[in-house]
């Protein structure tokens, strides 16, 4: 994989209840020169994607590298999108927000904090919130 430009770059991901899964997402961050990740905390029930359902939107005719690379040896992950999606942790807490940061030195956004108690906690947690 290619990375152009010398921009910020974060990796906006979920976290997975395979913890390998979350693993792998946070090495391929490290290893393509990402100096974040964007953890998304408020995806317990995805939106309704109209337009996706308007123009007939078929995720799965496309490739997703990061997918491939991530899923490759891993139970239970495919390379579609949906199937990434559907393994996301829906039970996040900030425990697991802190185990992350032992393990990586990227920088970490909470992307998604809804209400301004969390915002609060965040502080404690990350580096930013989006």
């Amino acid at each position: 994989m290619e990375v152009n430009g010398d921009g910020l770059r974060l990796l906006q991901m979920y976290v997975s209840v395979n913890w390998e899964t979350t693993m792998r997402t946070i090495e391929f961050a490290e290893k393509y020169g990402f100096h974040g990740l964007a953890i998304t905390v408020d995806a317990q029930v995805l939106g309704v994607r109209r337009k996706e359902k308007l123009y007939q939107f078929d995720s799965s005719q496309f490739k997703f590298p990061i997918l491939e690379e991530i899923g490759r040896g891993t139970k239970n992950m495919g390379h579609e999108r949906k199937e990434y999606l559907k393994n996301r942790d829906l039970g996040l807490t900030w425990e697991t927000i802190e185990k992350i940061r032992k393990i990586t030195k990227l920088k970490i956004v909470l992307k998604g904090v809804l209400h301004h108690e969390d915002a609060k906690m965040a502080t404690q947690y990350c580096d930013a919130i989006w």
